[in-house]
């Protein structure tokens, strides 16, 4: 995640962005995201696991792992075919993206109504909202898609594994948001 946002902020040509990227250093940006996703998970899932969410934070692992990388790689928009996740590239129809989407959000919604009804709280209310965010970030994970295609002329595989660590950071921080306004 840090590599890659060093290669997008920079302003430069898409080969000195890949250079800058693929770098053994990291930038202010990069460090920047490592350490706050970093202090967003170990937070969320400290409070998750401290009111009976341990099953809520397999199913956000689990959902991050497998949806993101396939959501990014579904046919919705023209990508360049080059690097190791052209190998992943075209694999997959639109309406697979669709359907990833349906079974997120049904994953997530199951995982934190299961979290709000051990810890005895209205688990309505955290199901509205992992559904309104897997909505939101579906299309956040297009649109972070689409930026690095932009930047680098194709979407390398470091782009497919930031991907999971912003679905994965973002999903438990909004998950905790989310038992916070059940009653938690």
């Amino acid at each position: 995640l840090g590599r890659l946002l060093d290669g997008i902020t920079t302003r430069d040509e898409p080969d000195a962005a890949m250079r800058a990227m693929r770098s053994s250093t990291i930038g202010y940006w990069g460090m920047i995201a490592i350490a706050l996703t970093l202090l967003a998970e170990i937070a969320a899932i400290g409070a998750l696991i401290a009111h009976d969410g341990a099953i809520f934070v397999g199913v956000i692992v689990a959902v991050s792992r497998w949806a993101t990388p396939l959501l990014c790689v579904v046919k919705g928009s023209p990508i360049p075919r080059q690097g190791l996740s052209a190998v992943l590239l075209g694999t997959q129809a639109p309406a697979f993206a669709w359907i990833l989407i349906v079974i997120s959000a049904f994953l997530l919604a199951a995982g934190s109504a299961a979290t709000a009804a051990l810890s005895g709280v209205m688990p309505e209310v955290a199901v509205v909202f992992m559904v309104l965010f897997v909505a939101i970030a579906s299309k956040a994970t297009l649109y972070f898609r689409d930026r690095a295609i932009r930047v680098f002329g194709f979407l390398p595989a470091e782009a497919l594994s930031a991907q999971v660590a912003l679905w994965e950071m973002l999903t438990l921080v909004v998950g905790v948001i989310a038992l916070a306004c059940a009653g938690l």
